[in-house]
């Protein structure tokens, strides 16, 4: 391989990445697992809703599309995940959790051990939404997510995750912080994707609230909501 082709190029981009991860996931380890009592939240299925601002007219959108495989980024315990696949929300759909740790116990064909900016394991273009509640927010590596994220959605796919509210410091828990989404909110903008905020459709939430990126996968085929209707309809029923 030439010195400065492209293909080496991408090759020591892909070990510098590689690098970068490690180091992080490293820090996110010794930290959680010294701290998963405050860490690692038990949440049930009402306060993952909550957290989300509903998921019933994006879990409507799924079933018309037919694209009904949903995937959680961090998992956690998986409490929350177990009880909406067995609830009347969840009816008809199809869930795979991830997580960088297990502490659910369940073996490995149940939950994924991967990061966000990885995703080992989950087939390309294979989900019609992806959720993470707070856990894309401690990336360091929101290029990295955003090309996960791309990779593993449908055409017309949707991504629907809680971050640090957008009015509020960005917070560190010892060696991760909880981050804002306007970051990943750029990039995937960059990449095509239509986004929302609560902030795009009211002037009247509340601070906390606006901690909510929706980001639909560009899809030249017809029925695809706009990501401002989407995430409104569901806020909507959520407050």
């Amino acid at each position: 391989m030439q010195e400065g082709s492209p293909g080496k190029r991408n090759t020591e981009d892909r070990i510098k990445a590689a690098r970068q991860i490690r180091a992080v996931r490293k820090n996110e380890r010794q930290w959680i697992n010294t701290n998963k009592g405050k860490f690692l939240t038990n949440r049930g299925k009402y306060d993952y809703i909550w957290e989300l601002h509903g998921l019933k007219e994006l879990f409507a959108y799924l079933r018309i599309k037919k694209n009904t495989k949903v995937l959680d980024i961090g998992s956690g315990t998986g409490r929350a995940v177990d009880e909406i696949s067995k609830s009347e929300l969840g009816k008809g759909l199809e869930f795979v959790k991830t997580a960088l740790i297990n502490y659910s116990g369940e073996n490995s064909r149940k939950i994924h051990l991967t990061s966000a900016e990885v995703l080992r394991g989950i087939p390309s273009d294979s989900f019609g939404a992806i959720l993470a509640v707070f856990s894309v927010a401690y990336s360091e590596a929101p290029e990295l997510v955003a090309q996960q994220i791309d990779r593993v959605l449908v055409p017309g796919g949707v991504f629907k995750g809680s971050f640090n509210s957008r009015n509020s410091p960005e917070t560190a828990f010892g060696k991760v912080t909880l981050k804002k989404y306007g970051n990943l909110r750029l990039i995937l903008q960059k990449m095509g994707y239509d986004t929302a905020t609560i902030s795009d459709f009211s002037d009247k939430y509340l601070e906390f609230h606006d901690s909510v990126l929706l980001a639909i996968k560009p899809d030249p085929s017809s029925g695809v909501p706009r990501a401002v209707d989407l995430l409104e309809a569901d806020y909507s029923h959520s407050t």
